[in-house]
């Protein structure tokens, strides 16, 4: 596919299905994507969540981080 968004940079903060896809497909078209997950990680995570695939699908070509609360 064509990196048309090579030059943007993504911060993904969205869990679930709809804003995970979303910023996937702004990786596929270039852009870098950076997921950043609660402390406890995105609830799709799980390993026994049945949305377990979408949870794949949806954040391929991400790179991701934790947050840590401060105080």
């Amino acid at each position: 596919m064509n990196r048309l968004l090579r030059q943007i940079s993504v911060l993904d903060m969205t869990e679930g299905v709809a804003g995970p896809c979303a910023a996937s497909l702004l990786g596929d078209m270039g852009a870098s994507v950076i997921k950043v997950e609660r402390p406890e990680g995105d609830w799709g995570r799980g390993s026994e969540d049945p949305l377990r695939p979408y949870f794949v699908a949806n954040n391929k070509n991400k790179r991701c981080s934790g947050v840590t609360p401060c105080g």
